[in-house]
């Protein structure tokens, strides 16, 4: 009797273990298919991976980037210097009336061509440039429409490739109140860096954006932005102003600002204002705020200035969100 007993105890403790054993391998199952869910979501949201200046980025899935020129040799007998002379003031004179004319003081003919005609400033550290088309719809008769969208990726990438050499485009460490000086001006935006706002209260004001969501927290590791939407005010036309059959539709600038270290980077949506739920463009930002990731390593100067170390600068601060 008592041996029958003994192999019914085993029995019952060999038929629990089992059972835990199954239980844990179907939380294993499903983990291992939401995971792949997630990265599916991904794959249907996103482009491929851009991998350049220390950065990784997957943008909205919409997005193409933009091809930078070819730089063009310049023309003439450069040996002789013959025929220069001339051009060069000529192109000055004219670059000069155009200068004057720029809102933020830039030479129009000095900008990057990637940039749409709206954009007439220069945007600092531009690294990358993405278009896409977007459906919108007009807010006054309801119809379907189209527009084109732009993302900006900068960084204080080249501020550290020419720090403390001849060519140096300012301090690396301050290329955030340069961005910031910049969108205000070129966007006629006061940007105050006090106005603190939320999520849902974002308008020129700044906030901070976490992600990714909870049902994703499992799959990818947290990261904050410090992010502001800018949106210019509409100027009522003038009468001076060309007449226009169709005026451009209102925009609006979301700003997403992230840091690694002493290495800066700002993400830059140029978007219209009434963007049709079915592009999905919301949810696919926050995913591709998900992918970013941003190299800690200083890029080495050309050539420093003697006495100074190639990308030598403070001591670095944690990644995420920045402040002006």
């Amino acid at each position: 009797m008592q041996r029958v007993c003994l192999a019914l105890v085993v029995l019952a403790a060999v038929c629990f273990v089992s059972g835990c054993g199954s239980k844990t391998y179907e939380e294993r199952l499903e983990k291992t298919k939401s995971y792949y869910k997630f990265i599916e979501r991904l794959n249907q949201n996103l482009g491929a991976p851009y991998a350049e200046n220390g950065v990784v980025l997957r943008t909205p899935k919409q997005f193409v980037s933009v091809p930078k020129p070819r730089r063009s040799a310049p023309a003439g007998n450069h040996e002789s210097g013959e025929g220069e002379e001339a051009s060069t003031d000529e192109a000055n004179g004219e670059s000069a009336d155009a200068f004057a004319d720029s809102p933020f003081g830039q030479d129009p003919e000095d900008l990057d061509p990637r940039l749409p005609d709206h954009i007439d400033f220069e945007l600092p550290g531009l690294l990358n440039v993405w278009s896409a088309d977007l459906s919108t719809f007009n807010a006054g008769s309801g119809a379907a429409e189209s527009a084109k969208g732009y993302l900006y990726l900068l960084g204080n990438y080249e501020y550290w490739q020419t720090y403390k050499t001849k060519n140096q485009i300012g301090d690396p460490l301050k290329f955030y109140e340069d961005l910031r000086d910049a969108l205000s001006a070129g966007l006629e935006i006061p940007i105050d860096p006090k106005a603190r706002g939320s999520a849902t209260d974002r308008v020129n004001k700044w906030y901070s954006e976490i992600v990714p969501t909870a049902a994703d927290s499992e799959f990818a590791a947290q990261k904050e932005f410090t992010a502001i939407t800018l949106v210019p005010e509409q100027r009522e036309p003038s009468p001076l102003d060309e007449a226009e059959a169709d005026p451009a539709p209102p925009r609006e600038y979301q700003l997403y600002l992230y840091a690694n270290g002493d290495m800066q980077v700002a993400l830059l949506f140029d978007l219209p204002r009434d963007i049709s739920a079915g592009d999905q463009l919301p949810d696919r930002i926050l995913l591709s705020l998900l992918s970013l990731d941003v190299s800690s390593e200083k890029p080495r100067a050309a050539r420093a200035a003697p006495g100074a170390k190639a990308g030598e600068g403070p001591g670095a601060a944690p990644a995420g969100g920045a402040n002006f």
